[in-house]
């Protein structure tokens, strides 16, 4: 068997490609089902949620509600799992997909629209 040496410089180029990329996903810091509402509540590390509706989540469809209560979010937050079914929903794809379904086109394109803008300068001072 041949052994991979990780030098200090990869290792620490992964890191920081890492942290990049966890900057510009959505990453979960814990994750549940709520039978009342038939849906998964993603609480993400930036301290909002979402509760998004199992229909929208296509791997959990038509999985029995008994299961659901054994999601596991994975270690970082990318994604949660039911280990005894081999289901894994990532965290980010599940929130890109499911938004444009629960946001309406309109309030979404504003949104996006609005971040896309690069930032207002301040309005000089008077002198």
């Amino acid at each position: 068997m041949t052994r991979h040496v990780v030098s200090e410089a990869d290792f620490t180029r992964a890191l920081r490609q890492g942290r990049a990329q966890s900057e510009r996903e959505f990453r979960a810091s814990s994750v549940a089902y709520w039978l009342d509402h038939d849906a998964v509540a993603i609480l993400t590390e930036r301290h909002g949620g979402f509760l998004v509706p199992r229909r929208l989540i296509e791997p959990l469809r038509d999985v029995d509600p008994a299961f659901l209560s054994q999601i596991e979010l994975w270690p970082g937050g990318a994604a949660f799992e039911i280990a005894d079914l081999d289901i894994h929903v990532s965290v980010h794809g599940l929130l890109t997909a499911a938004l444009p379904a629960m946001i309406p086109a309109e309030v979404l394109s504003s949104l996006l629209g609005e971040r896309s803008k690069p930032p207002r300068k301040p309005a000089p001072e008077p002198a």
